[in-house]
């Protein structure tokens, strides 16, 4: 009996059972997996949170609820630049009283990410036990912030050092240097420094002012190497 033709159906058979209906159910099996250790996750947090906040926010509750699959995803760059958002955030504490030692005077609380028409804001909860604080705070989150923290490389030769004025190329003063030196592996000054909200653009020029001395700077993205 030729049993060749029952051989070549049986290996095709083998074939889509491996490349399609095995691996679909492993995937789909794998999938329920995860989604139970983290709902199981989601709980072990909420029970935590629940206890730490017991008589001082009896109400709060995590939540995972299935949504549509999105269309479109932020790349690998901008989730990481997301995380780092999120983790350098004053997530706790900001001032405490000068007067009365362990009185907290301002706190932020990370509360959500907001993502909407490809941009994403992410939302804080302001907390005081000093109204006029928290009254600053809200109108600091409402104006948005004058500051922001960048970093920048020398253009001219010379090295930043922490408190080094900054300044845009007419000499008007826009921030300051926080941290500074020279940077062996880049062979050039490198610093970080606060600047005026108009000037933290990567590519921006602007200058350091080293003995009376206004020396161009770029914005750069950080870390430098």
């Amino acid at each position: 009996m030729n049993v060749l033709p029952n051989i070549k159906s049986a290996k095709k058979r083998v074939k889509v059972i491996a490349t399609k209906t095995l691996q679909n159910q492993i995937f789909k099996s794998q999938l329920r997996t995860a989604i139970k250790k983290f709902l199981a996750a989601v709980k072990r947090y909420e029970k935590l949170y629940q206890s730490e906040f017991k008589g001082i926010e009896d109400s709060i509750s995590f939540k995972a609820v299935p949504v549509k699959c999105p269309s479109k995803c932020i790349d690998i760059f901008d989730t990481q630049d997301l995380i780092d958002a999120v983790v350098g955030l004053p997530n706790g504490i900001v001032k405490m009283s000068t007067t009365m030692p362990g009185l907290v005077q301002t706190s932020t609380n990370l509360a959500r990410v907001v993502s909407e028409k490809g941009k994403f804001n992410i939302l804080c909860l302001l907390r005081s036990s000093v109204r006029s604080e928290k009254e600053a705070l809200a109108q600091q989150k409402a104006e948005g912030v004058q500051r922001k923290l960048v970093g920048l490389k020398m253009i001219d030769r010379g090295i930043p050092r922490h408190g080094y004025k900054l300044a845009n190329l007419d000499g008007e003063e826009i921030g300051c240097v926080t941290s500074g030196t020279r940077s062996p592996m880049l062979k050039v000054g490198i610093a970080l420094g606060y600047v005026k909200t108009e000037y933290a653009a990567i590519g921006t020029t602007v200058a350091v002012v080293i003995r009376d001395r206004l020396l161009k700077m770029e914005v750069v993205k950080y870390p430098f190497v």
